[in-house]
């Protein structure tokens, strides 16, 4: 019945229901665990294996809890083994006989699960560094690796074409800009079409206005000083 964790207990229950909780409860606490229903079967487990801690129940047939826990701190290689009472009885008395017994903490059920996992870090330290240790591996699980990024593949990159456009074409569009207006003067001086002139256009309105006389000049400025 070996157990490959590293911090073993041994669990003594006549209940069925009261070992499978054991087991989810050590098993998340990072504790391997043997279980057995009575305290004969107990002694005997303890003659072949090593443990760590024991967790034992008082009221079971054929030999109760105060006796078993005699048994294993009067034993040489037992008695240094840390003895947790788990008991619905939770008299004055009988923690006085627990106490009598040997038994290092008395525990009554249903015990929460706040002092179960108290009383064991008490006894046991090193099951308080487990837990942490647990918390780190997930947290640690959980971030991204930064120290390691993936390796990004090379892709090689082209060079840049050279898309200026050529100096003929823009030439060419100059040359045709430049020549527009030239062949528009062309156009209209074989038409035959003057174009026009500001000064034309005040030579036309110049032809438009009546000739006066000198006398009539003379006789217009007098009447602009008179107003």
């Amino acid at each position: 019945m070996n157990n490959p964790k590293a911090i073993r207990a041994l669990v003594v229950d006549d209940s069925v229901v009261i070992r499978r909780l054991m087991s989810i409860v050590l098993d998340k606490m990072g504790l391997g665990a043997d279980y057995v229903d009575n305290g004969i079967k107990a002694l005997s487990m303890l003659q072949d294996e090593s443990y760590d801690i024991i967790f034992l129940d008082i009221m079971m047939e054929g030999m109760d809890g105060y006796k078993v826990c005699k048994h294993i701190k009067n034993n040489e290689k037992t008695k240094d083994i840390p003895v947790i009472m788990l008991t619905s009885r939770d008299g004055r008395i009988d923690k006085l006989r627990g106490k009598m017994a040997g038994a290092d903490h008395y525990l009554t059920k249903p015990v929460k699960m706040s002092d179960f996992k108290n009383t064991v870090e008490n006894f046991l330290p090193i099951t308080a560094d487990l837990k942490k240790a647990a918390k780190k591996e997930k947290k640690e699980a959980a971030r991204p690796a930064l120290s390691s990024p993936a390796k990004l593949k090379s892709v090689p990159v082209k060079p840049l074409e050279n898309k200026t456009p050529k100096t003929t074409e823009s030439n060419d569009d100059a040359k045709t800009s430049s020549s527009t207006p030239k062949s528009t003067d062309k156009l209209s001086t074989d038409a035959g079409i003057e174009k026009p002139s500001h000064a034309s256009n005040s030579t036309k309105k110049a032809s438009l206005e009546p000739q006066l006389t000198r006398e009539e000049k003379i006789a217009r400025i007098r009447e602009m000083m008179r107003k």
